[in-house]
């Protein structure tokens, strides 16, 4: 049953459901039609379908409500940006198409701009013998810089012609168009834009006879003729300050005209998103401000300090996580008047697990109402951790931060928004939860729920429903790090799920640093990072009421029995089981 019912709304900066209901979703990105996702999987030669089942499969145990993704119009565009029916279409139809079945809301960001690794791989396989027409398709932001989505005619005529073709394009599989699915709730139309800058027109000005030569160059340098209307329109001098004049009056107008083109197709039945970028700009911040055109301002929550190739714990609570706050409340990003969402959150380059529920709070106390982490690895290339390598996260391979992952939806979703942060360098500590830095543990309970990241001893509140555990618990004992997912049917019965036990063999990160955030590795010549354990380990289900009295595996159509130890121990392998008990 959907947590919310659509269509959300806006109304004094908070977003809210169809029955007024103040809404909360935590999330993670997912790029299976895309990019390195959707190359690793075809090099691996897995099925993308059934990849992104298993993966939505996952999305389930960890807690996930929404999804966001930014489409890579690279690879479903031409040139003149006409949508252009292939297989990565075809994969978003069928993504689109099971997030609704299995209830997960959509958060769509239509334009991402960045190059894609199909552009490279295609490259490279056939080098001598390539060309546009090798790609099945070559978008139209091959063709313009990033800023000149902004501003160019051709490219402005682009991206509204995509717009166009996605919004009205028919699912191949249920023959709906986009806006027919009301479990996508925001529309955000460009990931991460870039603004003209006074350096930009004095670069293309030095080179603004080579310019001449290149296709894109052609393109770029229209920005001076643009420029130098606004100037003379304007009576302005060239500066610092009319270049941002310049800007926000093209953001102004860019935001009115791509969104107005959602609003003609979705008619008010989503939020509208714009990315933070600028917003402390005095020019960019009015136009954020006094603009109609969008509900909801898209932040980030990136960082950690650097200690060698890797992030450094000791930077996380309260350092950096104390300073992103800061940063967005000194700033004031509340005065700008619009509900807050975040479109991307990570700490970069680690596999601990505390700076998971670390910024669920940061976020829930900045107000944010939406959260998407970046990005969710696919189960069927996680051993590799390909593509974007610094945000390893896997429900399998990263186990640990997988259960605090679960953990920090809880807190997110659960405690009260704009509150301050908690207090204490390495600890923190509510009525319902303990985030501890120096033992990368984190602790999460109500009366139903008990999730714990790590070996924990907080004591159990009541008698919950279900836990949900990496490591041992006052509730249960289990040697192994992977999860486990335990759930109460009666007072004799319960119900195990154990994920198998995980081991890093190699650096998790290749190697390599916050500089190759975003590389292409071709997991055929890749070394695996991460490896599974067939075999389980030892689990001991603690209770001072019950003992375990028979233990059985469930297979498809049959129980079979596992041996038990007098004190109710048993060897727990990668499975379902039922868990009998009798009264002590």
């Amino acid at each position: 049953m959907w947590l919310y019912r659509t269509p959300f709304s806006v109304k004094d900066q908070t977003i809210l459901d169809a029955n007024g209901n103040e809404v909360r979703l935590w999330g993670v990105n997912y790029y299976m039609p895309f990019n390195h996702n959707y190359i690793n999987t075809k090099e691996k030669g897995t099925d993308h379908r059934a990849a992104i089942d298993r993966d939505i499969r996952d999305f389930k145990r960890l807690g996930v409500q929404l999804v966001r993704m930014h489409l890579f119009d690279r690879e479903i565009t031409d040139f003149e940006g006409n949508l252009v029916n292939n297989e990565h279409l075809q994969l978003l139809d069928y993504l689109m198409e099971q997030l609704y079945r299995n209830e997960i809301y959509v958060m769509i960001t239509a334009i991402a701009w960045w190059n894609t690794v199909e552009n490279q791989s295609v490259l490279n396989e056939r080098y001598a013998f390539w060309d546009m027409s090798q790609s099945t398709a070559f978008g139209f932001s091959n063709f313009y810089p990033k800023h000149a989505l902004l501003w160019h005619q051709g490219a402005l005529a682009a991206q509204e012609r995509y717009l166009n073709d996605l919004f009205t394009h028919k699912n191949h599989l249920t023959d709906k168009q986009m806006p027919e699915y009301d479990h996508i709730v925001a529309v955000e139309v460009i990931n991460e834009p870039a603004y003209p800058k006074l350096a930009d027109i004095e670069r293309i000005s030095n080179i603004k006879a080579d310019s001449q030569k290149s296709p894109v160059g052609m393109n770029e340098i229209l920005l001076l003729d643009a420029y130098g209307q606004f100037l003379q329109e304007k009576k302005l001098a060239k500066s610092d300050d009319s270049i941002q004049a310049f800007t926000a009056s093209c953001l102004n107008k860019y935001l009115e005209r791509m969104f107005g083109l959602v609003d003609q197709y979705f008619e008010k039945r989503v939020v509208k998103t714009h990315i933070y970028y600028g917003y402390k700009t005095s020019a960019i911040r009015d136009v954020l401000k006094r603009t109609k055109s969008i509900d909801c301002i898209s932040l980030a929550f990136y960082g950690g300090e650097w200690n060698g190739r890797h992030t450094d714990p000791a930077s996380i609570i309260p350092g950096h996580a104390v300073r992103v706050y800061k940063d967005y409340f000194d700033s004031k990003i509340h005065e700008l008047g619009k509900a807050l969402i975040c479109y991307e959150w990570a700490i970069n380059c680690t596999t601990t697990a505390f700076d998971m529920a670390v910024m669920a709070q940061v976020m829930n106390c900045l107000g944010v109402q939406m959260s998407a982490y970046f990005t969710y690895t696919p189960y069927d290339v996680a051993e590799y951790n390909p593509g974007w390598l610094m945000q390893y996260f896997n429900l399998y391979h990263t186990p640990k931060r997988a259960a605090a992952f679960c953990a920090g939806g809880e807190i997110f979703r659960r405690s009260p928004r704009h509150h301050e942060l908690p207090g204490g360098d390495d600890v923190w500590e509510l009525d319902n939860y303990v985030i501890d830095a120096k033992k990368d543990s984190v602790v999460y309970q109500n009366e139903e729920l008990y999730i714990h990241a790590g070996s924990a001893s907080m004591p159990v509140i009541g008698s919950p429903k279900r836990i949900i555990g990496s490591g041992s618990s006052p509730y249960a004992e289990h040697e192994g790090n992977g999860l486990y997912y335990l759930e109460v049917i009666n007072e004799k019965e319960f119900e195990l799920l154990v994920l198998p036990d995980q081991l890093y063999v190699n650096d998790p990160f290749h190697g390599y640093y916050y500089g190759f955030a975003n590389r292409y590795c071709n997991i055929n010549k890749e070394p695996v990072v991460s490896r599974l354990k067939e075999a389980g380990s030892d689990f001991y289900l603690k209770s001072y009421k019950y003992t375990v009295r028979a233990v059985f595996r469930k297979e498809t159509d049959r129980l079979i029995p596992v041996p038990v130890s007098a004190e109710g121990c048993f060897r727990a392998d990668p499975g379902n089981y039922l868990i009998k008990l009798e009264q002590q």
